[in-house]
């Protein structure tokens, strides 16, 4: 999962701190778009393209437009501080050492997803051993998040309360939770058959102690499965976990079990153009 994206961050921080370069700011009084870094040179803001564009030795994502664009970069040349001219302090780096560290766990965290969605064990991390073991417990332990935060919020928020004892004292002994705007790299784990499983293990306590024999949890929206999944978990004492996909908005042509509880997860940013409008007025 790209930690730019993740933080809804389309550049560099540090773009904002090369404004004080003549070149960089020229180029971004041309086009204000521009990305440095990415489309455009780190250093002088010149527009780049793959074929002749040299990256960060470090983590090989920030891109320059040459190897001495790059060097600049890495040793600036220092500027008067403003409020001592007789003392000197370095320009502000175009790529931090920062910036730089987290987009090399950027990398690992990616091919942690990738060997993860694809179950393919040979797929190349980069780094050493360790950092590839680091950023597999990275992933494991943010899609952890997902059934653990659940179960805790039901099991323990006040609000839910009147609503467990509903479902508990109802003939089916049934809780029905719609996860909203779900998607299969977050909410569901890559993998339905791990997710049904690590959602199991998170909500048997709520099941067991309020008194609930079922627990359907529907996932909702436009990043789903193409074709709905059921998959059904026994939990143990006489509960079971029933995992349901629907690949659709949540709106008026919902057809699905009604619910109990509603829940979403950091919306806008596990499904970024889920329409939140209509999931809302519905």
């Amino acid at each position: 999962m790209d930690l730019l994206a993740s933080l809804n961050i389309d550049a560099l921080p540090e773009q904002q701190t090369r404004i004080s370069d003549d070149r960089v700011r020229s180029a971004l009084e041309k086009d204000p778009d521009i990305k440095l870094g990415f489309n455009a040179c780190c250093n002088c803001g010149c527009s780049i393209d793959d074929k002749t564009s040299v990256a960060c030795k470090g983590c090989k994502r920030v891109l320059y437009c040459s190897n001495k664009c790059r060097a600049e970069d890495a040793d600036p040349p220092p500027i008067p501080d403003v409020g001592d001219e007789e003392e000197m302090m370095p320009e502000a780096l175009g790529h931090s050492s920062i910036m730089c560290a987290l987009l090399r766990l950027c990398d690992d965290d990616e091919d942690a997803d990738e060997r993860r969605n694809s179950k393919n064990k040979t797929a190349a991390a980069v780094g050493k051993e360790t950092n590839k073991q680091n950023a597999d417990d990275r992933v494991r332990s943010e899609l952890e998040s997902y059934p653990a935060t659940l179960a805790n919020i039901i099991t323990d928020g006040p609000c839910y309360q009147e609503v467990l004892l509903s479902s508990s004292r109802s003939k089916r002994k049934e809780l029905v939770v719609h996860v909203i705007g779900a998607s299969y790299e977050a909410e569901l784990w890559y993998n339905l058959e791990d997710a049904a499983d690590a959602y199991s293990e998170a909500l048997e306590n709520l099941a067991i102690t309020k008194k609930v024999r079922t627990v359907r949890i529907i996932f909702i929206g436009p990043e789903c499965p193409k074709d709905d999944v059921n998959e059904e978990r026994d939990m143990g004492n006489n509960t079971r976990l029933i995992l349901e996909t629907s690949r659709q908005n949540y709106d008026k042509s919902l057809s699905t079990t009604a619910a109990n509880l509603l829940v979403f997860f950091n919306p806008g940013f596990t499904c970024p153009d889920y329409d939140w409008g209509s999931a809302l007025s519905h």
